[in-house]
């Protein structure tokens, strides 16, 4: 006679898998029904947020888990960190640039056009259907990631070998501040993150509260910003193709530190939306050559612990950054009318003084041709460019 089960269950991918162990650990008989008869070259399930560690600590496998984290012990299990180290050792060094400006590039474009599809879709829907609305964008979303699911499966994992002579921790990676090229690089990106966030969670605080500007209004001024740095992503690629990714970066930073200081001119909506179309130009630029120099800077074996280190500085400046620009907003004497312009011309002083102090610390490690800021910004804004049309 067939065994009979209480549940049957259909896919035994993260949630498939977690679910049947929930069910037979309260004795509940389960079939789980699974077309693949071995394990994917690439985990599905590459974040793991506090709840799923619960399910693992009792289910009495937290620690092997752990034990098996390619990331250092004390810091949570991310995909970012996984994903970069395994995108640097697809994309060869040279074509860095130019393929991470079109991926991002990509998905600006897509992050867009879902952004203005979902607004759309539930203005139509909110008068008597809006429930639907949210049905609708739900399931394309859950489509979007079963194809995403799809692609990732497709993908070989590059192979890994792990060395002991590669392991160190968070202090032995501070202490060689001297001799290392790649922590005095974190450290800038680190000073210029805190200053960014000084002010950057209330320019929405005062385009709305102070300014009331309306929410049209409002979503233009971010599109901008997008549209910018969709357009720039391209042309930065290139350029640190070109000439390197520290002299993009030296550049780019330059930019990004003064455009709070633009706020302080006008704040009529369309000189606004040129100065957003200037923070996405250079921000866009920060962000590719940032990315781009940790996987040249970094050899292969250590790249994963060293992406990680990363960006625990850089939430740990993006915190207090945060934290301290939230002090200091109710606390500065106001400029020009508006309390939080003094707060924006704080945060373009330290982003100055940081650039000043810091951006000259690091070199580049790729050989590339000697060129000026003021030559390469002449280049990717196409008045005199070092770089030739792109060749097929």
């Amino acid at each position: 006679m067939a065994k009979r089960y209480q549940v049957i269950i259909i896919g035994g991918g993260p949630v498939g898998v977690g679910l049947a162990v929930n069910l037979g650990l309260r004795g509940i008989s389960v079939a789980l029904v699974e077309r693949r008869v071995g394990l994917s070259n690439i985990p599905k399930g590459q974040n793991l947020s506090p709840r799923t560690l619960e399910h693992f600590y009792f289910w009495g496998c937290v620690d092997q888990l752990r034990a098996e984290r390619l990331m250092p012990r004390p810091y949570p299990i991310s995909g970012i960190t996984a994903y970069g180290s395994l995108m640097s050792d697809y994309v060869p060094a040279k074509k860095r640039g130019q393929y991470f400006g079109w991926r991002n590039r990509a998905v600006g474009t897509v992050t867009v056009a879902s952004i203005v599809a979902s607004g759309l879709l539930l203005n139509v829907f909110h008068q008597r259907y809006y429930s639907a609305g949210f049905w609708m964008i739900f399931s394309l979303a859950a489509a979007a990631r079963y194809c995403s699911g799809y692609f990732i499966s497709r993908m070989d994992e590059p192979p890994h070998r792990k060395d002991p002579a590669n392991d160190f921790t968070f202090i032995m990676f501070l202490r060689r501040f001297r001799e290392s090229n790649f922590l005095r690089f974190v450290v800038f990106s680190g000073c210029l993150t805190f200053a960014t966030y000084l002010a950057a969670p209330f320019f929405a605080v005062f385009m709305l509260r102070d300014l009331q500007l309306s929410y049209v209004t409002y979503m233009a001024l971010q599109v901008c910003a997008s549209l910018a740095a969709l357009v720039a992503l391209p042309l930065w690629g290139k350029h640190a193709d070109l000439v390197g990714n520290v002299r993009v970066l030296r550049l780019s930073s330059f930019l990004a530190a003064l455009i709070p200081s633009f706020w302080l001119f006008s704040q009529n909506p369309a000189y606004l939306m040129l100065v957003q179309l200037v923070s996405g130009f250079a921000w866009s630029g920060v962000t590719l050559s940032a990315g781009n120099f940790i996987y040249d800077a970094v050899t292969p074996q250590k790249r994963v612990r060293c992406i990680a280190y990363f960006n625990v500085i850089n939430g740990i400046a993006l915190f207090f950054g945060s934290s301290f620009g939230g002090y200091l907003a109710s606390r500065l004497p106001p400029l020009f009318g508006y309390p939080l312009l003094g707060l924006f011309a704080f945060s373009c002083f330290c982003r100055l003084a940081f650039y000043l102090l810091l951006s000259r610390t690091f070199r580049e490690v790729r050989a590339a041709p000697q060129v000026s800021i003021h030559e390469l910004f002449f280049s990717v804004v196409g008045i005199r460019p070092l770089v030739g049309p792109a060749r097929d």
